[in-house]
């Protein structure tokens, strides 16, 4: 497996965690986004595994979400 494989698939694991916990919470996109200080389409993107947010933004989910950032990357 390629170094880019790895990101892209490690990119999506940590996507899909995110948009899991947003949905078991009830939780827009929208919101959320609000919440955070990004736009519902970046949120989107990181949902879909197309890039990573930056960390303090991946904290800043975490807290919004009441979960730690080990929920999404653990």
């Amino acid at each position: 497996m390629s170094d880019e494989e790895l990101t892209t698939m490690s990119s999506r694991e940590v996507g899909a965690r995110m948009r899991k916990i947003r949905e078991q919470r009830g939780i827009s996109k929208a919101d959320l986004a609000a919440r955070v200080g990004a736009t519902e389409d970046q949120l989107d993107a990181w949902e879909a595994g197309q890039g990573v947010a930056p960390y303090l933004t991946i904290r800043a989910i975490a807290e919004a979400l009441s979960t730690t950032v080990d929920a999404f990357v653990g």
